[in-house]
C-alpha cells in the first residue's frame, strides 16, 4: 500500500521530490516518486495512494506524464475516493492552462521563496496531518490565487503586472480573525472524544455574531479532516457555521450539504487575506470583496472562483484603478 505518491518534472524537482520521500520514509510512510519508478508499479501506486503530491513548477506543468497522473488524482477524488491532492509550488513561473484546469483552485504550499529545507519540512508535516486524518482532500478549502492578469489596456502587449488582491481590514475585524484563529488551536488540541464536550460553542458564536452572521446550531465535529461548528443535517453541515481548516483557515457563513453557498467570509491563514462575499458550489461566485493584508482592495463579481466583468482596485497608497475583467485577464479602463 502506497501512501503518498509523488508527482515531478525536471533535475531540480526530482531532487526535491527526492527529500520529501527521504524524510517521510524515515518515519515509516512509504513512498512512489516518479520517473524513478516506472510502469505497472506506478500505475498501482497512483491508484493506491491516499496523498499525491505534485512538485510544481513550469515544466511539470507542461509534462504530459505529470498532466496523466494529476488529471487520474483528480478523478479520483471527484469520484468520491479517499485522496488529498497537495500542489508544493517551487518556482514563481506561469502555470500551464491545462494544469491550472486541474488544481487552480486547490490550496498550494508556496516554496519558492526563502529557504527551501524550512519549506520541505513544513510541507512533510502537512502530508503527515492529512495522512492522520484519513486522507481525503482537506481543502474543500479554496485556493487564494485567482487567474486574472492585468494590462493597462485591452491591446497592450507588455507584460502583465503580479496579480494583487485585497481589502482593507479594520483592526476590529483583524482581532476577530486573531480570535478565531486562537480558537481554532485550543480546539484541535483537545481529544476528539472529548471535542463536544470541551468546546466553548458560545466563543464562536460571538466571533460570528460579530460578523454579523448567526450560526444556526452549536454542535462540533470533524468532516473531512475539517472542524466544523454550527448544525448537522444527514451526516454535514447545514446553514450559517464556521468552518476551521487544518493549516488555520477559517470560514463563517452559509453552507448547504457541507460547502459554501451563499455570503460567507473566508480567511487564508498563510497570508492573513479575505475575501467577504457571495458563494456557490464552494466557489467565489457573485459580488464580493477581497481582503489583502497590505491594505489592497478588489471589488467586484466572482465566477466560478475568478473575476469577471467591472472591478474596482484601491491599492494601499489610496490610489484606484478600474478594470474590466473576461477571460481572466483585467484591462485597464481609461
Amino acid at each position: 500500500m502506497t501512501d503518498v505518491y509523488i508527482s515531478h518534472f525536471g533535475e531540480r524537482s526530482q531532487s526535491i521530490a527526492q527529500s520529501i520521500s527521504d524524510k517521510l520514509t524515515s518515519e515509516g510512510i512509504s513512498c512512489f516518486s516518479t520517473p524513478a519508478q516506472d510502469g505497472e508499479s506506478a500505475k498501482n501506486a497512483l491508484m493506491q495512494c491516499r496523498v499525491f503530491v505534485i512538485v510544481l513548477n513550469q515544466a511539470a506543468s507542461y509534462s504530459k506524464q505529470v498532466l496523466d497522473e494529476i488529471s487520474t488524482a483528480c478523478v479520483r477524488l471527484h469520484g468520491g475516493e479517499n485522496i488529498s491532492i497537495l500542489p508544493f509550488q517551487i518556482s514563481d513561473e506561469t502555470v500551464s492552462d491545462d494544469a491550472m484546469s486541474y488544481i487552480g483552485r486547490l490550496h498550494w504550499t508556496e516554496a519558492f521563496d526563502g529557504d527551501m529545507d524550512k519549506h520541505i519540512l513544513a510541507f512533510v508535516s502537512k502530508i503527515k496531518d492529512c495522512l492522520k486524518d484519513g486522507g481525503g482532500q482537506t481543502s474543500a478549502e479554496p485556493a487564494e490565487r485567482h487567474g486574472g492578469n492585468l494590462y493597462t489596456a485591452a491591446s497592450e502587449k507588455d507584460a502583465p503586472k503580479k496579480s494583487k488582491t485585497g481589502v482593507i481590514v479594520s483592526m476590529v475585524a483583524l482581532s476577530l480573525l486573531l480570535t478565531a484563529v486562537g480558537l481554532f488551536y485550543a480546539f484541535k488540541g483537545q481529544k476528539k472524544a472529548d471535542t463536544q464536550a470541551q468546546t466553548d460553542t458560545t466563543s464562536y458564536e460571538q466571533v460570528a455574531a460579530r460578523y454579523g452572521i448567526k450560526l444556526d446550531g452549536n454542535e462540533a465535529w470533524e468532516e473531512n479532516g475539517v472542524t466544523v461548528i454550527g448544525k448537522k443535517v444527514n451526516g454535514t453541515a447545514e446553514g450559517n457555521c464556521i468552518k476551521l481548516f487544518p493549516n488555520g483557515s477559517t470560514y463563517i457563513g452559509a453552507v448547504s450539504g457541507g460547502i459554501a453557498e451563499g455570503y460567507g467570509i473566508f480567511t487564508f491563514a498563510d497570508s492573513g487575506s479575505v475575501y467577504y462575499g457571495m458563494w456557490s458550489h464552494n466557489l467565489r461566485n457573485g459580488q464580493g470583496k477581497f481582503v489583502k493584508k497590505d491594505g489592497e482592495t478588489w471589488e467586484g463579481t466572482w465566477v466560478d472562483d475568478y473575476e469577471e466583468g467591472d472591478f474596482t482596485i484601491t491599492y494601499a497608497d489610496g490610489t484606484v484603478e478600474k478594470y474590466i475583467f473576461k477571460d481572466g485577464n483585467g484591462a485597464l479602463v481609461e
